[in-house]
């Protein structure tokens, strides 16, 4: 499980970087036609109060990468809007230490955007059992499927639209 969460955080970072980039544009095969675009997580995972502050750290982690490091993500036209909106989602907060003179930024991530990482890591894990059936093919379908979500894609617009 924990190997399969860190291959889930890898493909999200790959998901972002294909998403963001146009050499991929009309690229299909069967796999990919074949993704299930209202694929809903038979179960949302539920962390124990002890592994939740580390998703929680980790989400933050790659908010931040995403908005003040990633060069794929900064270049993309549209980086303006989408910072925005990841920073609508989440709390930074700028800690100084005066005997280093160093200076920590960290982002914390809302109750909605935790909860909507859940669901996605959920939909990733399920996208995982289906390695048999896809084989090499499986990273292709994990990417078309979670980019064409219809449910995640719900679930996102619903929180942008109530935050």
């Amino acid at each position: 499980m924990t190997i399969q969460r860190l291959v889930a955080y890898m493909l999200l970072q790959r998901v972002i970087a294909n998403t963001f980039s146009d050499r991929n544009a009309g690229n299909t095969d069967n796999a990919e036609e074949a993704a299930d675009p209202n694929l809903v997580p038979d179960v949302i995972i539920t962390l124990d109060p002890a592994e939740a502050p580390k998703f929680a750290y980790i989400v933050g982690w790659v908010i931040y990468k995403l908005t003040k490091s990633d060069k794929v993500t900064m270049s993309h036209s549209k980086f303006a809007v989408m910072r925005l909106r990841l920073n609508a989602l989440s709390t930074e907060t700028v800690e100084y230490t005066r005997s280093t003179r160093a200076q920590r930024t960290n982002v914390i991530p809302g109750r909605d955007f935790m909860e909507f990482m859940y669901y996605f890591e959920s939909v990733v894990l399920q996208l995982f059992e289906k390695h048999e059936e896809f084989g090499p093919n499986i990273l292709r379908y994990i990417h078309k499927s979670l980019l064409n979500n219809v449910p995640l894609s719900r679930r996102a617009r619903w929180r942008r639209s109530n935050s």
